[in-house]
Protein backbone atom coordinates (compact mmCIF):
# COMPACT_ATOMS: atom_id res chain seq x y z
CA UNK A 1 0.00 0.00 0.00
CA UNK A 2 0.90 3.63 -0.17
CA UNK A 3 2.89 5.07 2.73
CA UNK A 4 0.67 8.17 2.87
CA UNK A 5 -2.31 6.05 3.94
CA UNK A 6 -0.45 3.62 6.20
CA UNK A 7 -1.39 5.38 9.44
CA UNK A 8 -5.05 5.93 8.46
CA UNK A 9 -7.56 3.31 9.49
CA UNK A 10 -10.60 2.65 7.35
CA UNK A 11 -13.76 4.47 8.40
CA UNK A 12 -17.09 2.77 7.72
CA UNK A 13 -20.27 4.74 8.36
CA UNK A 14 -22.96 3.31 10.62
CA UNK A 15 -25.31 3.12 7.62
CA UNK A 16 -22.72 1.10 5.69
CA UNK A 17 -22.26 -1.17 8.70
CA UNK A 18 -26.02 -1.76 8.92
CA UNK A 19 -26.17 -2.42 5.19
CA UNK A 20 -23.29 -4.88 5.31
CA UNK A 21 -24.47 -6.77 8.43
CA UNK A 22 -26.89 -9.15 6.63
CA UNK A 23 -24.31 -9.83 3.91
CA UNK A 24 -21.63 -10.61 6.49
CA UNK A 25 -24.02 -12.84 8.43
CA UNK A 26 -24.89 -14.75 5.27
CA UNK A 27 -21.20 -15.06 4.36
CA UNK A 28 -20.53 -16.43 7.84
CA UNK A 29 -23.26 -19.03 7.30
CA UNK A 30 -21.58 -20.08 4.05
CA UNK A 31 -18.27 -20.51 5.84
CA UNK A 32 -19.65 -22.41 8.84
CA UNK A 33 -21.74 -24.75 6.69
CA UNK A 34 -18.72 -25.30 4.43
CA UNK A 35 -16.63 -26.28 7.45
CA UNK A 36 -19.29 -28.87 8.35
CA UNK A 37 -19.27 -30.19 4.80
CA UNK A 38 -15.46 -30.40 4.65
CA UNK A 39 -15.31 -32.11 8.05
CA UNK A 40 -17.84 -34.70 6.90
CA UNK A 41 -15.88 -35.19 3.67
CA UNK A 42 -12.69 -35.72 5.67
CA UNK A 43 -14.43 -38.34 7.80
CA UNK A 44 -15.75 -40.00 4.66
CA UNK A 45 -12.19 -40.29 3.32
CA UNK A 46 -11.29 -42.26 6.43
CA UNK A 47 -14.31 -44.57 6.10
CA UNK A 48 -16.01 -44.41 2.65
CA UNK A 49 -18.58 -47.06 3.67
CA UNK A 50 -19.96 -45.12 6.65
CA UNK A 51 -23.66 -44.51 5.89
CA UNK A 52 -24.23 -41.89 8.62
CA UNK A 53 -21.32 -39.86 7.23
CA UNK A 54 -22.87 -39.99 3.75
CA UNK A 55 -26.09 -38.67 5.28
CA UNK A 56 -24.09 -35.94 7.01
CA UNK A 57 -22.48 -35.03 3.67
CA UNK A 58 -25.91 -34.73 2.06
CA UNK A 59 -27.25 -32.63 4.94
CA UNK A 60 -24.21 -30.33 4.92
CA UNK A 61 -24.35 -30.03 1.14
CA UNK A 62 -27.92 -28.78 1.45
CA UNK A 63 -26.85 -26.32 4.18
CA UNK A 64 -24.04 -24.97 1.98
CA UNK A 65 -26.40 -24.55 -0.98
CA UNK A 66 -28.99 -22.77 1.16
CA UNK A 67 -26.35 -20.50 2.72
CA UNK A 68 -24.98 -19.57 -0.72
CA UNK A 69 -28.51 -18.84 -1.95
CA UNK A 70 -29.12 -16.55 1.05
CA UNK A 71 -25.80 -14.79 0.49
CA UNK A 72 -26.62 -14.17 -3.17
CA UNK A 73 -30.05 -12.80 -2.19
CA UNK A 74 -28.45 -10.42 0.30
CA UNK A 75 -25.87 -9.24 -2.23
CA UNK A 76 -28.52 -8.74 -4.90
CA UNK A 77 -30.81 -6.86 -2.52
CA UNK A 78 -27.98 -4.52 -1.56
CA UNK A 79 -26.72 -3.96 -5.10
CA UNK A 80 -26.31 -0.33 -6.19
CA UNK A 81 -29.46 1.19 -7.63
CA UNK A 82 -31.93 -1.50 -6.52
CA UNK A 83 -34.11 0.92 -4.57
CA UNK A 84 -34.04 3.58 -7.29
CA UNK A 85 -34.86 1.02 -10.00
CA UNK A 86 -37.86 -0.22 -8.02
CA UNK A 87 -39.11 3.34 -7.52
CA UNK A 88 -38.63 4.11 -11.22
CA UNK A 89 -40.53 0.96 -12.21
CA UNK A 90 -43.44 1.95 -9.98
CA UNK A 91 -43.41 5.50 -11.34
CA UNK A 92 -43.26 4.36 -14.96
CA UNK A 93 -46.17 1.96 -14.30
CA UNK A 94 -48.12 4.91 -12.89
CA UNK A 95 -47.33 6.90 -16.07
CA UNK A 96 -48.45 4.00 -18.26
CA UNK A 97 -51.74 3.82 -16.35
CA UNK A 98 -52.22 7.58 -16.79
CA UNK A 99 -51.62 7.29 -20.54
CA UNK A 100 -54.00 4.31 -20.74
CA UNK A 101 -56.70 6.35 -18.96
CA UNK A 102 -56.13 9.30 -21.30
CA UNK A 103 -56.33 6.97 -24.32
CA UNK A 104 -59.63 5.53 -23.09
CA UNK A 105 -60.89 9.07 -22.49
CA UNK A 106 -59.92 10.10 -26.02
CA UNK A 107 -61.63 7.06 -27.54
CA UNK A 108 -64.83 7.61 -25.58
CA UNK A 109 -64.63 11.40 -26.09
CA UNK A 110 -64.63 12.03 -22.33
CA UNK A 111 -61.07 13.38 -22.31
CA UNK A 112 -61.00 16.84 -20.78
CA UNK A 113 -59.66 19.60 -22.99
CA UNK A 114 -56.82 21.67 -21.62
CA UNK A 115 -56.60 25.36 -22.34
CA UNK A 116 -53.09 26.03 -20.99
CA UNK A 117 -51.42 25.08 -24.28
CA UNK A 118 -52.01 24.35 -27.95
CA UNK A 119 -51.50 21.15 -29.90
CA UNK A 120 -48.17 22.57 -31.06
CA UNK A 121 -47.20 23.39 -27.46
CA UNK A 122 -48.08 19.90 -26.24
CA UNK A 123 -46.26 18.38 -29.24
CA UNK A 124 -43.12 20.36 -28.40
CA UNK A 125 -43.40 19.26 -24.78
CA UNK A 126 -43.56 15.60 -25.88
CA UNK A 127 -40.60 15.99 -28.26
CA UNK A 128 -38.51 17.71 -25.58
CA UNK A 129 -39.41 15.01 -23.06
CA UNK A 130 -38.46 12.27 -25.51
CA UNK A 131 -35.11 13.95 -26.24
CA UNK A 132 -34.49 14.10 -22.48
CA UNK A 133 -35.44 10.44 -22.09
CA UNK A 134 -33.16 9.48 -24.98
CA UNK A 135 -30.22 11.41 -23.49
CA UNK A 136 -30.86 9.91 -20.05
CA UNK A 137 -31.05 6.41 -21.54
CA UNK A 138 -27.67 6.95 -23.19
CA UNK A 139 -26.18 7.92 -19.82
CA UNK A 140 -27.91 4.94 -18.20
CA UNK A 141 -26.41 2.55 -20.76
CA UNK A 142 -22.96 4.07 -20.24
CA UNK A 143 -23.30 3.72 -16.46
CA UNK A 144 -24.37 0.08 -16.83
CA UNK A 145 -21.23 -0.62 -18.84
CA UNK A 146 -18.69 1.39 -16.88
CA UNK A 147 -19.91 2.48 -13.43
CA UNK A 148 -22.80 0.52 -11.86
CA UNK A 149 -22.71 2.78 -8.79
CA UNK A 150 -24.34 5.48 -10.95
CA UNK A 151 -27.21 3.26 -12.12
CA UNK A 152 -29.66 4.42 -9.46
CA UNK A 153 -29.12 8.08 -10.28
CA UNK A 154 -29.37 7.48 -14.02
CA UNK A 155 -32.60 5.47 -13.68
CA UNK A 156 -34.08 8.30 -11.62
CA UNK A 157 -33.15 10.75 -14.40
CA UNK A 158 -34.88 8.61 -17.04
CA UNK A 159 -38.10 8.51 -15.04
CA UNK A 160 -37.96 12.26 -14.30
CA UNK A 161 -37.59 13.03 -18.02
CA UNK A 162 -40.63 10.84 -18.75
CA UNK A 163 -42.92 12.86 -16.45
CA UNK A 164 -43.74 15.60 -19.01
CA UNK A 165 -45.13 12.86 -21.26
CA UNK A 166 -48.09 12.51 -18.90
CA UNK A 167 -48.50 16.11 -17.73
Amino acid sequence: GSAEFASSSAQISSLAQKTMAPILTAAGEVLSSSVGFITAAKNLCADPEDTPTWQLIAMNSKKVSEAVRKLLEQITDKAPGQHECQEALELMQKYINMIDQATLGAISTTLQTRAESTLQGFSEQVVNALVGVEDALGALIAAAKTDPTKLGHQVTLVSSHAKPLVD
